[in-house]
């Protein structure tokens, strides 16, 4: 299911009092909380969905125990041969989260972009290939770089050595059967998509936006 532009499932902890889990994204990365009012948040949380989104927020029958979530945590991408990476960059990585740029591993798999700590070298995210939709060099800055997703999530890293990053994170995109990943100079104004990232207009959906352009409807 979906919230907002996001697939969203749930479980329950057995062994973590209040605990439960969110797993959030196509490749549905996991997240665990605990409160003392799970069943009460849980249920607002799938009514209010239900009633402003039109979608309902499964909660998955058979619970997990801590150790499954440490094992699966990266979601899809929890397999060591999807992390396990043949390219590693030392990058910044700027985000609403630190008011500095922290520092990364950019690593590249077979078939995951993977960041890690260069401090521990523990896995800090993973996300598929396929969902990448293009790196964008940008102008302003000689060193910064933006990787963008389906998901409309843009995560912005800088590095010196910036276009053999770039080259690199093309060629390995489209050798993990992503042809359409490309490269640009500016990031995209999502609220003016029709669509999101993924999904292809038909051609009557086509032929309308094209009359639409060539003579705009008053």
């Amino acid at each position: 299911m979906l919230i907002g532009s996001k697939r969203v499932q749930t479980q329950l902890v057995s062994d973590c009092p209040g605990g439960f889990i969110i797993d959030v994204g196509e490749h549905l990365r996991r997240h665990l909380f605990a409160s003392t009012k799970t069943d009460d948040f849980l249920k607002d949380v799938r009514r209010l969905a239900a009633e402003n989104l039109g979608v309902i927020v499964p909660i998955t029958k058979e619970a997990a125990t801590l150790d499954e979530f440490a094992r699966t945590r990266l979601g899809l991408c929890s397999r060591d041969d999807q992390i396990t990476s043949y390219a590693e960059f030392k990058v910044q990585k700027y985000s609403r989260r630190h008011e500095q740029p922290v520092r990364r591993l950019l690593c590249l798999s077979e078939t995951c972009l993977v960041e890690r700590d260069p401090a521990t070298y523990a896995v800090v995210c993973a996300t598929p290939l396929e969902q990448i939709v293009c790196l964008v060099r940008l102008e302003k800055d000689p060193q910064q770089f933006v990787v963008e997703y389906m998901n409309a999530e843009g995560r912005v890293y800088s590095a010196a050595e910036r276009d053999l990053i770039i080259a690199s994170l093309v060629d390995g995109i489209r050798a993990a059967g992503n042809e359409q990943v490309f490269v640009t100079s500016h990031r995209f104004d999502q609220p003016l998509r029709l669509l999101p990232h993924g999904l292809l207009l038909d051609e009557d959906g086509e032929s309308q936006c094209m009359r639409h352009v060539i003579a705009p409807p008053r």
